[in-house]
């Protein structure tokens, strides 16, 4: 039997950022997949996260579940 790989989707809902009154309307639901998070793999994971309107670490977690270990980015050679 093959395992099936492709991963569902992850939901992640933004929390009430510093500032931020408590009584805007309720934040849309960031939906990650392996496919579009792959689009941003050339970026810094904190970033990456910064342009989902998310944390770095709900980011992470939500990496982990869909089977992604470690945020791929390398960072390019200095030339120092």
């Amino acid at each position: 039997q093959l395992a099936e790989t492709s991963q569902p989707a992850q939901k992640i809902f933004p929390r009430r950022k510093p500032g931020q009154k408590s009584r805007r309307r309720r934040q849309e639901a960031v939906e990650l997949t392996e496919e579009n998070l792959s689009k941003l793999f050339g970026l810094p994971l904190h970033q990456a996260a910064e342009m989902l309107g998310i944390g770095a670490t709900a980011m992470k977690a939500a990496c982990r579940r869909l089977g992604i270990k470690k945020w791929p980015y390398v960072r390019g050679s200095s030339t120092c």
